[in-house]
């Protein structure tokens, strides 16, 4: 599996409220980083995106660049939690067709009242 297809297999699972299929993405060690938390396994993070799921409107891809060992997306995210779309930056590392390593950037101020 390329990177690109465990990225956007991820990506287009979770986004799409289905975790199970983002699950089969994962490594079971993946490891995942965003400015308020950080998920040890892959059922951390499922558990984590399960509660973002209940604020998640819907998202605009702005890019999408792969590597044969990783990729990064770029999107405007829309939540309750922010009258206007987030900005993130979310870096993927991939091994043996399944992502280890998930860096998530995004300005959590704008999430403030």
């Amino acid at each position: 599996m390329s990177a690109q297809h465990a990225i956007r297999g991820y990506h287009d699972g979770w986004s799409s409220r289905n975790l199970e299929a983002a699950r089969a993405h994962l490594s079971p060690k993946v490891v995942f980083q965003d400015p308020i938390n950080r998920f040890d396994g892959a059922d951390a993070l499922l558990a984590g995106l399960g509660g973002f799921l209940g604020i998640f409107k819907g998202y605009e891809m702005v890019s999408e660049t792969y590597g044969p060992d990783g990729g990064v997306l770029l999107y405007d995210c829309a939540t309750l939690a922010s009258p206007k779309p987030l900005r993130c930056s979310e870096h993927f590392k991939v091994e043996g067709g399944r992502i280890t390593a998930i860096d998530l950037v995004f300005d959590s101020g704008a999430l403030k009242p």
